[in-house]
């Protein structure tokens, strides 16, 4: 295992000078190396609020790798975003044209990101939610701030681009200046420029609160959290489902009342149904339970594990197998807000929940409640993100680490941008890299920034192939003819044409995974016209256009 420092003290609108120099000393100290320094005195030019870029080739200095593979991708781009409050970020999508639209969180008080940080999320303070548009080189084009009264907590960390081109938030609101405090799940709705369309809240009498959503084949979304449940006096798995106009279609609780139990992520699977995972708290401590349900929301099966003496069950996703993979921490010997012991883990199961393997990551921590935490890589591999503490100090780096299909480690990457440095979530980009969206700070006592962190390929670029059907609706048929399975993969349809020009309909989604040689199917559904249209279909970067008929609610294809 190698580590190459080299330090550079820097001015900007953040003076790091000290902290930069005071942290590199204990990691030296630390890890009894023997280092050349170089001390270089440079100015960053400040921008926009105080925003901060470097370049790959000034980035060296940040990073420091672990590596048992020899193709690990490198730093493309650091982005430091942010103002004189608090900003963070949490979770990222890429827009059709490239960049990235970012949801996260916004604050005047420090002690929201650290209270993520620390495991202790406090609702009792102001957070509203961040919307923030990035260019394909992370710049920010536009930013907006959704939220209630001043001393109100409304944060959404769920994001999903509409089919619409606008963008849909998840999350809660929390009124925690009422006696007694009580909250609701919370969606946001805007069109392609961050402009407010609509919001909506969901719940009871109680707390009822979003953690995840995901956006679901007939152009809804799921949602699952926590709700109180006033007959059984505890605290259940909320599974809420929303059709595309923000109308509640049904909800789900699941639980019992010897326990608490509250839903963390939700994902949708192969069959039409959902995934659930989330935590259960009883007399034999803090445990994961794992939900899965069917289309309308009807549990099948659940499974409990409990790896460690307080584990926690972060982040699901269903695998290209038809299991699933989950991301958790677990925490030992509690002390006094103080740990002992803190690890991340993945845990592979079968389609059924059974655990196949498990593999812990000592050191390294998810981020609770918030993210997208780990992936699928095109090899059957995952990336797993989140931040990794320097010997129990306030100061931590983010961290990835990306594993082979059987949990163990390929490569691991520290990202040492400031004193506290986190990543939410990590996304596969359409040029086969990866984005890593989080936060930075100079201190625990300081506002945080959104940290925003572009890796390079390391895969070659799949090989989609494009058929485009009619019938009714217009279809495209997506063939991965590569030698790798292809994730998050980005589509888009848009038909216009017709009488007067009155046909113009858009669609747009993504795959989570097409396995090397099979194909997956998307469409338009129904919608009326007549005359002739023209076609357009995009998959990632592969685009093909034809020219049909429309027929009143029928598509031919020229």
């Amino acid at each position: 295992m190698s580590y190459i420092y080299i330090l550079i003290l820097y001015k900007h609108s953040k003076n790091c000078i000290m902290r930069v120099g005071i942290k590199m000393i204990k990691n030296l100290v630390r890890k009894g190396l023997v280092v050349a320094i170089v001390i270089i005195l440079i100015g960053i030019n400040t921008y926009s609020a105080g925003k901060i870029e470097m370049k790959a080739e000034s980035m060296s200095h940040f990073i420091k790798e672990s590596l048992l593979s020899d193709d690990v991708p490198e730093v493309e781009w650091i982005k430091q975003l942010g103002g004189e409050n608090t900003e963070i970020g949490i979770k990222s999508k890429q827009t059709s044209e490239g960049g990235f639209i970012l949801v996260g969180g916004y604050s005047s008080y420090y002690s929201f990101p650290q209270s993520l940080l620390l495991h202790q999320l406090n609702k009792d303070i102001s957070a509203q939610t961040l919307l923030m548009k990035n260019d394909v080189d992370g710049d920010e084009e536009w930013s907006k701030i959704f939220g209630g009264p001043p001393q109100s907590y409304n944060l959404c960390p769920s994001i999903e681009v509409d089919s619409d081109g606008g963008y849909v938030l998840a999350g809660e609101t929390n009124y925690f200046t009422q006696s007694p405090p009580w909250s609701d799940v919370w969606m946001v709705k805007t069109n392609a420029i961050g402009d407010h369309l609509w919001n909506k809240t969901f719940g009871g009498p109680r707390d009822d609160f979003g953690h995840s959503m995901k956006k679901t084949s007939d152009d809804g979304f799921i949602i699952t959290g926590g709700c109180y449940d006033i007959n059984a006096e505890t605290y259940k798995v909320l599974l809420l489902k929303i059709d595309a106009y923000g109308n509640e279609q049904w909800s789900r609780m699941f639980g019992s009342s010897s326990y608490f139990q509250f839903g963390f992520d939700v994902d949708t699977t192969d069959d039409g149904g959902y995934v659930i995972i989330g935590g259960r708290t009883s007399f034999r401590g803090e445990s994961i339970v794992l939900i899965k349900t069917d289309s309308l929301g009807q549990q099948e099966w659940d499974k409990t594990y409990q790896p460690g003496e307080e584990s926690y069950g972060l982040c699901v996703k269903q695998t290209t197998d038809g299991g699933y993979i989950i991301a958790g921490n677990i925490i030992s010997g509690r002390n006094k807000d103080q740990f002992q012991s803190e690890e991340a883990f993945l845990i592979k199961t079968d389609a059924s929940g059974n655990s196949q393997w498990s593999r812990s990551y000592p050191g390294a921590l998810i981020i609770e409640y918030l993210g997208d935490s780990v992936i699928q890589t095109l090899d059957g591999g995952f990336l797993l993100a989140g931040c990794k503490w320097i010997d129990y100090t306030e100061m931590c780096d983010g961290w990835c680490v990306r594993t082979y299909a059987d949990g163990n480690t390929k490569w691991e990457k520290n990202i040492d941008y400031q004193t506290i440095d986190f990543f939410a979530s990590v996304l596969k980009t359409e040029d086969g890299g990866y984005l890593l969206t989080g936060g930075t700070s100079p201190s625990f006592y300081s506002p945080f920034d959104v940290l925003l962190v572009k890796l390079e390929s390391e895969d070659e670029p799949p090989d989609l192939e494009i058929d485009i059907t009619g019938g009714l609706g217009v279809n495209a048929v997506i063939t991965n003819n590569g030698s790798a399975d292809a994730a998050d993969v980005n589509w888009e349809l848009h038909v216009d044409g017709g009488i007067f020009g009155m046909i113009n309909k858009n669609v747009n989604g993504t795959i989570d995974i097409i396995p090397t040689g099979k194909s997956k199917t998307v469409g338009t559904g129904l919608f009326l016209g007549f005359g002739g249209i023209q076609i357009n279909a995009k998959v990632l970067e592969t685009e093909k256009i034809v020219v049909g008929t429309q027929l009143i609610f029928f598509t031919i294809i020229n």
